[in-house]
This record gives structure tokens, sequence and C-alpha cells, in this order.
């Protein structure tokens, strides 16, 4: 465990390259990791990544997450 004193934003920045993207206000994810994608219904959802954690994405993140995905392996999709 570290103690960061920088923004959320500036460790996305930092990592993005590295295949890491934020799909909530305090939550990053390796794009690779994730393995299913479910729809809320209210315009954001769950990423369910390996190992089975289930990882909420918030609507305003959700299509840019989604984008994010497109250059990773199969993801399975459930709306």
């Amino acid at each position: 465990t570290y103690l960061l004193r920088t923004t959320m934003g500036a460790i996305e920045q930092d990592l993005s390259s590295e295949g890491i993207i934020r799909i909530h206000r305090s939550t990053l994810v390796r794009a690779s990791s994730v393995r299913e994608v479910r729809s809320d219904g209210s315009g954001g959802g769950v990423f369910v990544v390996d190992g089975g954690a289930e990882l909420r994405v918030s609507r305003r993140l959700w299509r840019q997450a989604l984008a994010s995905l497109s250059d990773c392996r199969f993801v399975k999709v459930l709306d």
C-alpha cells in the first residue's frame, strides 16, 4: 500500500499508456482484466473483472470506458 498525494486525473493520465482506464470517480481498472460488461439501464453499468469482482461504471464514464475496451480481447457484453 502506498500513499499518494495527487489527483485521480493525474494518476489516470500517467497510467493510460499501460491500459488503465477510469470507470468511476475513484476507480481505475486495467482494461485487459475486464471479462464481462453489463448495462444497468440507467446509463452506467458494471464491469466484471478477472476473479469475479464487479466494479461499478459511472454514467459519466460509461461510453468512454466502453470505447477503451474496443482494443481488448473478447469481452462478454450483456444488456
